[in-house]
């Protein structure tokens, strides 16, 4: 199983149409504290869980005041098969967080036309492959709803503050939803308290972008995209 940590709502990236960004506005100022951290580390290490994977995530994790700490704190417990994090490379002392953190962390890097520069200097300095571009589209404002239960595709719990959500909060593309999942205080056995048969079972579930039963269309970039089979096919392919 795999989880993730929304580390921060900052993020320099300037891409219009990002997944994420009501979340990021609605959330403005949000950092998720070492206090916070200690209590997950805690609650999962006392709940005797392990992760194959933890993803941090935000906003821009490089702009997390508590990147390195943190990441510190997250190796040693070793809770986690991998750490891995998604990062634009936009942060002012990226290369300085980038070498503290890379001995135990893995990057995925995002790649776009605005921050190219900074992929292939990162890449070069680092010696990293170099990652495919991504495309940004708008999300659709008038999908067409589907049929419950969902076909889920996110299958990643998520650490938001002192809760965690089996569903991320900004994956609907629902213009007035709020998370698509169900959400638990941080504390022992956490895991017992999420129902996995709710994930694909919530409103938002018919209109979100991880459920390929839900078709929509959007203009944007000079294209048409039609999505509804699955969301790397939603970001690539133009009708």
């Amino acid at each position: 199983m795999n989880i993730g940590i929304l580390t921060t709502a900052k993020c320099s990236g300037p891409c219009p149409h990002c997944s994420a960004r009501k979340w990021m506005d609605a959330n403005k100022g949000y950092e998720f504290t070492i206090a916070q951290l200690c209590r997950f580390v805690n609650s999962t290490r006392r709940s005797g869980y392990q992760f194959s994977r933890l993803v941090l995530s935000g906003g821009e994790p490089l702009l997390w005041s508590n990147l390195v700490e943190g990441v510190t704190i997250l190796h040693g417990s070793k809770l986690f098969g991998e750490i891995a994090m998604h990062t634009n490379l936009a942060a002012p002392n990226a290369d300085e967080l980038i070498t503290a953190v890379l001995p135990y962390v893995t990057l995925r890097i995002s790649r776009y036309d605005w921050n190219e520069d900074l992929v292939a200097k990162a890449c070069a300095k680092f010696e990293l492959p170099k990652p495919r571009k991504k495309s940004h589209y708008p999300m659709p404002t008038a999908p067409q709803p589907a049929s419950l239960p969902a076909i889920c595709q996110c299958k990643r719990l998520n650490v938001f503050g002192d809760r965690v959500d089996i569903c991320s909060p900004y994956r609907t593309i629902g213009i007035d939803t709020e998370t698509a999942g169900v959400s638990t205080g941080m504390s022992v056995n956490y895991l017992d308290r999420l129902d996995e048969d709710r994930r694909t079972s919530q409103p938002t579930c018919a209109m979100c972008v991880a459920n390929p039963k839900v078709v929509g269309t959007a203009r944007g970039m000079g294209r048409v995209i039609r999505f509804g089979r699955n969301v790397r096919e939603f970001v690539r392919k133009a009708i």
